[in-house]
């Protein structure tokens, strides 16, 4: 691979000469789109801005890039009613471009209403986590034609590094756009890094190249898909197997009567008698954090010590309390 640029920014990193760019011509080229823009508009990008699009950028457990003489980088976060954020790396070797494009969503979703009979259910117990659907292979040779337009495009070094999301115009008009999120991009070469923030729209020539990470499926037989899930905790779940969707039910046996007592699972309160209700017949209604037994669950009896700690059950179950002996009956309710 080429060797690795110190990732610092130039404040006329517009006019950096990137591998693969055309050289410019005798001539200025005539680029419509920026001539509209006021001269404010080029002033250099701030290296707060550059820093906080290398935080967006910087990817974890980045594939090996290889022999690559150019490698794009661009990250979207969530848009205005989404929640979905986008994140590729594009690279091209010897002539040819590959990808691994990774759509990242949060998963917020309530479990499905829980049978009448159930009186108080427990939220799904394992709290926010994240599904990465991943893409790697190589890149359709249409959209790797418009990367090569695009670097080939004397307007791209000619171009803002900051596209706002209101435009100064040189006639003293301001061309807005509404919402939207902001776009980062990053073009390495042997040359030099260049850091581009679009915010609220991509825009010009850049904006092209913007766009393609953003479709790129691969060509068919020539890409490989994965899907993984990101628990509470940071863990990553590659087995969509050992995710558990199915509710169980928790139900209590003993002598636990008119004592106090709580239930707390991965740290979050189950049951806890002086502030719930007793449980109905029916026991509690539990979904299962993902990728069991992670969770713990640990009951505290009054003139017990310590608390018993338990592992969460992933079928239904009964926790049966015999003086300060806690355990857990499996398939009890069977």
């Amino acid at each position: 691979m080429f060797t690795r640029i110190a990732r610092r920014f130039a404040p006329l990193a517009a006019f950096v000469v990137l591998s693969g760019l055309a050289g410019m011509a005798e001539a200025a080229p005539r680029c419509d789109n920026l001539a509209k823009l006021h001269r404010s508009m080029f002033e250099p990008i701030s290296p707060a801005t550059v820093a906080t699009a290398r935080e967006y950028l910087d990817a974890k457990g980045e594939p090996d890039l290889g022999d690559a003489d150019v490698v794009i980088r661009f990250f979207a976060p969530p848009g205005f009613g989404g929640d979905i954020s986008t994140r590729t790396t594009l690279r091209r070797v010897r002539g040819t471009w590959f990808f691994v494009r990774e759509d990242q969503s949060r998963i917020l979703r309530r479990p499905p209403p829980p049978p009448m009979d159930v009186v108080e259910p427990v939220w799904d117990m394992r709290g926010d986590r994240a599904e990465i659907n991943r893409l790697e292979g190589r890149l359709e040779p249409d959209l790797a034609a418009v990367l090569e337009a695009a670097l080939s495009d004397p307007c791209l070094l000619r171009e803002p590094d900051l596209g706002p999301a209101v435009l100064q115009l040189g006639n003293g008009r301001m061309e807005p756009c509404f919402d939207g999120a902001p776009y980062f991009l990053q073009i390495e070469t042997a040359q030099g890094v260049r850091t581009i923030v679009h915010i609220c729209q991509t825009r010009w020539v850049a904006g092209s190249i913007m766009r393609v990470p953003q479709v790129a499926k691969g060509v068919p037989g020539e890409v490989i898909r994965s899907t993984e899930y990101i628990d509470k905790s940071g863990r990553k779940v590659t087995d969509a197997s050992l995710i558990a969707n199915a509710p169980i039910r928790l139900r209590l046996s003993g002598d636990y009567a008119g004592r106090a007592m709580t239930i707390m699972i991965d740290g979050r309160r189950l049951y806890d008698s002086a502030a719930d209700p007793p449980p109905a017949s029916t026991g509690w209604l539990l979904y299962p954090p993902i990728n069991p037994p992670p969770g713990s669950m640990v009951v505290t009896l009054q003139g017990c010590d310590p608390p018993a700690a338990l592992e969460v059950p992933d079928a239904d179950s009964v926790i049966a309390i015999q003086q300060c002996q806690v355990r857990v009956i499996r398939d009890a309710l069977r």
